[in-house]
């Protein structure tokens, strides 16, 4: 390989070693307008111990240098720019110490900044990279600006920042635009961390890749477009994470994953579109997490994913929701939607304090919304009913219990539904009588109905009912006959009351009421009875009043909530 002095000459490198160091030393911008600066001349004047740079830096612009740029573990406590030049081969700053580092407008092969240490800016505005800039473990002691960058590292590592301490905010805005994967696995930023209107691609792939990394001051993807995934798992975002009119694609994959990240400042996504699922497993995001006129799309899964996880305020009002909105064992503080919820929904062991929009006044709304869940449509499986009655417990906190004792008749129903055997028998009697002890008022609809079986019954077996008091009877029965100097007949309640009128005439439904009820509110004054050996009308009778004596339980019960479940 060539050396640099062999290309450019001992006497030419040295001449570019003089005219750097006096552009050093004076501050002042330094012009190379496109001609070739040897890399080696640069090297010799930012290691030069003798050297009295001033507080300005080394400032050079269009700068044209053909071979690599080896600045490993140099430390140069001044500012270096290097703005709007055109670097051939990679820069290498493994390690190396500045006050400053700017490239903006220059365009490079490969940049590498692993365990650099900046004291101020790290910038690179309106740059070029082809290749990856690599910064693992760096350290910016203000900004990292790459506002309008564009990097290219196709179906690699475009910006690599994982380990970073970033004291200021990453600005990564107004166009900038990386082909390959960005990622900052467990950095640290201290500020801000800006995408808004930035452009990633990384098809297939991870375009964003933020896990465990530390974000003081939020993070802003407004206008943002992602063509991969983009990932914060068990990340922590200090302010709001934003991403209103942002665009994220990975079909049938995940769009955006914050599993179990902290989100203190809350999830603005107004506008936002995703195609592939939005997942925050067991993250935990304070103030709301809005989805107002979102676009969420991943028919063959889910599209929405918030199991575990614990939010103050859920914004369920997407425009579009095409898969899964699932929110298994989440907990919401205030849940806001709209008339038509995004479904099929998926709430099992979810908890809700409360409600806003118009399922607040629309119960049978929200019990339509709870019966979009998948697996009630296959007859084998069976589904957990607390959704109806964590929401339940919302209306009746809201003072509403008629709504709250629909949704839990529903859940007894849907219980009964699943239920197989004697315990699905058991369950529409249960039913069927006391409206699963949510309507126990419908006993008093079985005590009449009783009551009129038993009148009927009365009414049919004339024959098998007699006087109880026979001598009173009997001579009534003969006064009478002799009376009008006719035959006494035989004496049941279906002879004639003209042919006693001195006994009185049996009355159907009298008799059957006393029959029934109970003592304490039946007539004491019994003429007549049943007769001996009508067997089939005493059995009748009693069974009658055994059942009439369990609705009376039951209604008593219900009236008293102990056969409510709550």
């Amino acid at each position: 390989m060539t050396s640099t002095s062999d290309e450019y000459g001992a006497e030419s490198v040295q001449r570019w070693v003089e005219k750097l160091s006096r552009a050093a030393t004076a501050g002042e911008p330094l012009d190379i307008k496109e001609k070739n600066l040897p890399a080696e001349a640069l090297r010799k004047v930012l290691i030069d111990p003798e050297l009295a740079a001033d507080p300005r830096g080394l400032r050079i612009q269009n700068a044209y240098i053909t071979e690599e740029l080896g600045l490993e573990h140099i430390v140069f406590c001044h500012p270096l720019h290097l703005r709007n030049s055109t670097f051939e081969a990679p820069i290498k700053l493994a390690g190396a110490t500045f006050k400053e580092l700017d490239f903006a407008g220059s365009r490079m092969q490969e940049l590498n900044l692993e365990g650099v240490e900046v004291h101020g800016d790290v910038v690179a505005t309106s740059s070029v990279v082809v290749g990856q800039v690599g910064a693992v473990g760096a350290r910016i002691g203000e900004q990292l600006i790459l506002n309008g960058a564009t990097l290219q590292n196709a179906n690699g590592i475009a910006l690599y920042l994982d380990r970073d301490e970033i004291t200021g905010g990453f600005f990564a805005q107004d166009g900038f635009t990386a082909d390959g994967q960005v990622r900052a696995l467990a950095a640290r930023i201290g500020a801000q961390l800006s995408l808004h209107g930035a452009t990633l691609q990384n098809a297939n792939g991870i375009a964003l890749a933020l896990d465990r990394a530390e974000i003081t001051g939020g993070l802003v993807a407004d206008g943002f477009t992602a063509d991969g995934q983009v990932r914060a798992l068990v990340a922590r975002i200090g302010g709001q994470l934003s991403l209103n009119g942002a665009t994220l694609q990975n079909a049938n994959g995940i769009a955006l994953a914050l599993d179990r990240a902290e989100i203190t400042g809350g999830l603005v996504a107004n506008g936002f579109t995703a195609d592939g699922e939005v997942r925050a497993f067991g993250a935990q995001i304070k103030h709301e997490f809005d989805l107002d006129t979102a676009s969420l799309r991943n028919p063959t899964g889910k599209a929405l994913s918030l199991e575990l996880s614990s939010i103050t305020m859920l914004g369920l009002t997407p425009s579009v929701t095409e898969g899964v909105v699932s929110l298994y064992r989440a907990q919401i503080g205030d849940l806001v939607t709209g008339e038509l919820p995004p479904a099929p929904l998926v709430a099992t062991g979810w908890e809700v304090s409360d409600i806003h929009g118009p399922l607040r006044e629309n119960v049978e709304a929200a019990m339509r919304w709870l019966e979009t869940n998948p697996e009630s449509a296959k007859p084998s499986q069976k589904t957990s009913v607390q959704p109806w009655h964590a929401l339940a417990a919302v209306y009746e906190r809201n003072g509403d219990p008629a709504s709250a004792r629909k949704l839990r008749y529903a859940a007894a129903k849907k219980l009964t539904s699943q239920s197989s055997g004697l315990t699905k028998v058991a369950g529409w009697l249960y039913d069927g009588l006391v409206g699963h002890g949510y309507y126990p008022l419908r006993t008093l609809g079985w005590l009449a109905a009783m009551v009129l079986v038993g009148w009927l019954v009365v009414a049919v077996a004339q024959e098998d009912i007699v006087p109880a008091n026979v001598k009173d009877a009997i001579a009534a029965m003969d006064d009478h006959a002799a009376a009008t100097k006719t035959t006494a007949l035989p004496f049941t309640a279906r002879t004639p009351c003209e042919s006693h009128p001195a006994y009185p005439c049996e009355n159907s439904f009298t008799f059957a009421f006393n029959a029934l009820a109970p003592a304490s509110v039946s007539s004491t004054d019994t003429y007549w009875t049943v007769k001996h050996g009508a067997y089939w009308l005493t059995v009748m009778l009693a069974l009658l009043k055994l059942f009439g004596w369990v609705l009376a339980a039951l209604l008593i019960a219900g009236v008293t909530g102990l056969l409510r479940k709550t």
